[in-house]
């Protein structure tokens, strides 16, 4: 009769069946392969039944092995000879800022070297919506802006929402700061995230109204002016009328770059002049005229 419960014969007890069935055919144990001759067991014999597969799935996992470090390898030589450059680009592109540096625009000189149209700096607020992490940073720049300024919030706002649409981090604001509330923000921009001031030519006529006709003058750029030439960018100055509009691209020279270097907060680090992109000064413009003589006759009419 069957022994019931010899599917539950011990681990030990089969292999030591296993083993004597081996010793029986093969005679000396020693000299057998035990990985060829071990094998899994029949649950109700408790003979072996099948072969062994230990080794196939140690040569699987072997291939598996060799195949992953292939190509880890090929990923790893890709990032740093094919794709490196192109990432470390990218790397500089994420801790640099550029913008452009606005040129000083050419003096205007009558016939005997008297200086018309002459240059003084400016200081002029802009928004760098690249430092704004969230709606607390906004309303805490836009109070700044306020109490720096006395321009109306919807109206900073609605620049800000244009700029949002066009995908552009700079908003230019149209006001002219006071020099002693821009020496703070230049002085310490880490107290004002996402604000800077920024420093321009300012266009200073000499010669009153004998001569203002002649010379004409100067008005921030037209949204649509900023989409017909690339050389504008909002808040930037041109000529309207005389003198001023007929030389205009003789007289605005040639914008530089400036860089900006961030933390990864956006705090500003250092700025300076990108190398080779230093603004050029426009072309001075010389005139027939003699000043002093038309303002006499200006004087003179004047009286009748």
């Amino acid at each position: 009769m069957k022994n019931p419960f010899s599917r539950f014969i011990s681990f030990k007890k089969r292999v030591d069946i296993s083993l004597r069935e081996v010793r029986s055919v093969g005679g000396d144990l020693k000299s057998q392969d035990w990985k060829n001759s071990l094998k899994p067991f029949d649950r109700n014999s408790g003979i072996a039944s099948e072969a062994f597969k230990g080794s196939s799935r140690l040569v699987v996992m072997q291939f598996l092995t060799i195949l992953f470090f292939v190509f880890f390898s090929y990923r790893l030589f890709d990032l740093k000879v094919n794709q490196g450059q192109a990432l470390s680009a990218q790397a500089d592109i994420n801790y640099l800022r550029f913008n452009q540096i606005r040129a000083n625009r050419g003096l205007i000189y009558d016939s005997q070297g008297i200086n018309l149209a002459a240059n003084e700096p400016s200081f002029s607020l802009a928004i760098n919506l690249s430092q704004v992490a969230d709606q607390e940073d906004l309303d805490s720049l836009l109070n700044a802006v306020i109490d720096l300024t006395d321009l109306d919030l919807n109206r900073i706002e609605a620049r800000i929402l244009a700029a949002q649409n066009a995908q552009i981090d700079r908003v230019a604001l149209p006001v002219e700061l006071e020099r002693e509330k821009a020496l703070p923000v230049l002085a310490q921009p880490d107290n004002y995230p996402g604000l800077a001031v920024e420093i321009n030519p300012k266009r200073q006529y000499v010669g009153g109204e004998s001569i203002s006709h002649v010379l004409g003058y100067m008005t921030e750029v037209f949204d649509y002016e900023l989409e017909v030439d690339e050389y504008y960018l909002a808040g930037d100055k041109k000529g309207r009328e005389g003198l001023e509009r007929q030389y205009e691209t003789y007289l605005r020279g040639i914008k530089g770059r400036g860089v900006t270097e961030v933390d990864a907060e956006g705090r500003t680090i250092n700025t300076r002049i990108d190398p080779g992109n230093d603004p050029l000064t426009g072309h001075d413009l010389v005139l027939t005229i003699d000043s002093q003589l038309q303002k006499a006759v200006y004087e003179a009419v004047q009286k009748g």
